[in-house]
């Protein structure tokens, strides 16, 4: 390809990572700048830039995200927040501590927990933590639509996707 067809993109990233960056074989040159954390990235031929975006709630700090709406949803297939995490490869205490700090920082009750016995314990989500998990996905999605709107509006139809910034 011509240099007039070839686009250099800067992209600020903490990891480099190919298969992230779904790179193909239109690369031909990577190098780190010494002057500061930016990648430059010489890109021919397909179009692989992506918008990518995390999005939290916060009140007082990160209150609400993609992990505790990930841990919560497992917990209501599952009744167990043992198990929730368990399948996160997340410390059952590690879970449990997420869990407090997010219902203290929402200022509301998300599982209903159970202790163990001759029926075994449990948890379950509470009404109100399933509205607020229906809201937060119906808030995540609408979300979604606006920054594709507005990407696809600056830099043409290229894709989007969720994950870090």
């Amino acid at each position: 390809m011509t240099t007039e067809h070839s686009r250099r993109v800067f992209l600020d990233l903490f990891e480099y990572s190919s298969g992230a960056l779904g790179l193909r074989n239109g690369l031909t040159s990577l190098r780190k700048s010494d002057k500061n954390s930016y990648i430059h990235l010489r890109i021919t031929g397909e179009r692989i830039m992506k918008v990518r975006y995390k999005i939290w709630l916060d009140n007082g700090g990160k209150a609400f995200g993609e992990g505790p709406y990930e841990l919560l949803k497992r917990v209501e297939k599952t009744d167990s927040l043992h198990e929730a995490a368990h399948q996160m490869s997340m410390s059952y205490s590690k879970a449990w501590r997420l869990v407090q700090m997010v219902e203290k920082r929402l200022g509301f009750t998300l599982l209903d927990k159970k202790i163990g016995g001759l029926s075994g314990g449990g948890s379950h989500v509470t009404p109100e933590g399933k509205e607020f998990l229906r809201r937060y996905e119906r808030f995540e999605s609408d979300a979604k639509k606006v920054i594709e709107k507005t990407y696809q509006k600056h830099f043409g139809n290229r894709s989007t996707e969720r994950g870090e910034r």
